[in-house]
């Protein structure tokens, strides 16, 4: 992350100058990520597959890597925090803003935020440094926003992703995939069949049956035909150990994950510093994975968030929500009757949806 206005950025406390910023890019280059994945879809199998940041391995399952590929670094490196300032629009902790237009999926990533309106284009709102917040035009039948960049599937099952591309992670590969559903993380993307990674020539092949995909920071998850939950890539909290259940809902957050049952119960394991993992009683019918919070829908249609509350992201607004998802710092919730209203960190922009349907 960085903003070119800006002299420094917050990093532990610590004010960084240009020059300090630079040394640590320099020498710490891993310290950005993005990666998307989706579920490719043919008559004879779904097959998950990501592409580009292989660091971590979640770009392909742990189980699913060939035997002739290449090791990569898999050491935790602390991400850079959000900018240490409150929305400008909403008070501390508290206030939600909007409502807005009606929209049909909304989803929160880093620090931008999309949503499909009612005849299928998108609009997204936010940081755009990357042109994360550009989409293009045309129908689409669901989005995903990840750090510096967007991916969508459009009406007719291909794939568009538009942003930060540093690592290939809106080259979407040719011919273009025809998918069931697409998730943006971090700093790796796969398609059908090979994924690539950065210095490595060759493709490393997967052949798994997902139903869905969830990807967060530096992990990914899927849900099997079955139900069951595979997870591959960065483990130092135990995030991408699912327990061996089966699951009809699974989303992958920052440095934890979560997943709801068959029968309505939630879910959460891997970090829990926040209580991000901490599930509130009840039964659940949706939830979503920021970067240290979680937020879920109950079956009665109200919404509960937990876990860290720095800017309002775990803040529950009252009323009946039909979908929410949980970015970085911010969160956004979709109620019965299509419009958004978005909480939490808005230094960008990202919890101020558009107008218009």
């Amino acid at each position: 992350m960085h903003n070119s206005t800006m002299m420094g950025r917050l990093y532990g406390g610590i004010r960084l100058s240009l020059a300090m910023t630079a040394a640590l890019l320099l020498f710490m280059p891993n310290l950005v990520w993005a990666h998307p994945c989706d579920d490719n879809y043919t008559e004879q199998q779904d097959r998950e597959s990501c592409w580009w940041r292989y660091w971590n391995n979640q770009s392909i399952p742990q189980d699913l890597v060939q035997p002739d590929d290449q090791q990569v670094d898999n050491q935790a490196v602390a991400p850079p925090p959000p900018p240490q300032t409150m929305p400008p629009s909403s008070p501390s902790g508290s206030g939600e803003v909007g409502p807005s237009a009606t929209f049909t999926s909304v989803s929160a990533g880093w620090d931008h935020t999309c949503g499909m309106r009612t005849d299928g284009a998108l609009a997204c709102w936010g940081k755009n440094d990357f042109g994360q917040t550009l989409p293009p035009d045309g129908a689409f039948a669901s989005v995903s926003a990840g750090w510096g960049h967007t991916c969508g599937m459009r009406t007719d099952g291909t794939l568009a992703c538009w942003g930060r591309d540093n690592y290939g992670q809106t080259a979407v590969p040719t011919p273009t995939p025809t998918v069931v559903s697409v998730s943006a993380g971090w700093e790796h993307a796969c398609e059908a069949g090979p994924c690539w990674r950065a210095g490595v020539s060759g493709n490393a092949r997967m052949r798994a049956t997902f139903t869905s995909i969830s990807s967060g920071w530096g992990h990914a998850c899927g849900i099997r035909t079955d139900g069951t939950v595979a997870c591959w890539g960065k483990n130092d909290f135990g995030q991408a150990s699912p327990p061996d259940d089966a699951f009809i809902t699974i989303s992958a957050g920052g440095c934890h994950t979560c997943g709801i049952r068959p029968d309505d119960t939630l879910v959460c394991w891997g970090r829990n510093d926040n209580r991000q993992a901490r599930v509130p009683d009840g039964t659940f019918v949706a939830v979503s994975g920021g970067w240290a919070h979680t937020c879920g829908i109950r079956t009665n249609g109200t919404l509960v968030c937990w876990g860290k509350n720095d800017f309002g992201q775990a803040w529950s607004p009252d009323g009946a929500f039909v979908a929410v998802s949980s970015g970085w710092a911010h969160t956004c919730g979709m109620r019965p009757d299509g419009t958004l209203v978005c909480w939490g960190d808005n230094y960008d922009g990202q919890a101020s949806p558009p107008g218009g349907t």
